[in-house]
């Protein structure tokens, strides 16, 4: 999984140069260390607080992903939107199953991710990391 993340970076990396040189290069990077980072610290925080996993590497990655592709701008509203949609859906379900939300229940992030990404880089007009 790590390899194809790493090709496909690779190749937005080269897009984005191809497209705007150096400078759209700098707000992919950029863009995908913001992302990726405040993801992992995020998930490290919550993990040493629940005692368990929090958030997956995975979802790091994703982040990191969607933060070359949007720019270090754009990718904040995809994070945000991913978490209010994957949290209403959350609620949703469990007040379909007539459950309760619990500290317990895993819930995946990743769907929600992409589908945020992809719906906020469709709203950019398919530009990349500089618009």
């Amino acid at each position: 999984m790590s390899l194809i993340i790493t090709r496909r970076a690779a190749l937005g990396a080269a897009l984005a140069f191809a497209r705007g040189g150096v400078s759209e290069l700098g707000l992919a990077a950029a863009g995908a260390v913001m992302a990726g980072g405040a993801l992992f610290l995020v998930g490290w925080v919550s993990s040493r607080r629940l005692g368990r996993e929090a958030l997956g590497l995975g979802d790091v990655k994703l982040a990191a992903a969607g933060g070359a592709l949007l720019g270090p701008v754009l990718v904040w509203s995809a994070i945000a939107a991913a978490a209010i949609g994957t949290a209403a859906i959350a609620a949703a379900l469990a007040a379909l199953r007539k459950r309760t939300l619990s500290r317990d229940l895993e819930i995946p992030f990743g769907p929600g991710l992409l589908a945020a990404i992809f719906v906020a880089w469709i709203a950019a007009g398919g530009a990349a990391a500089g618009g």
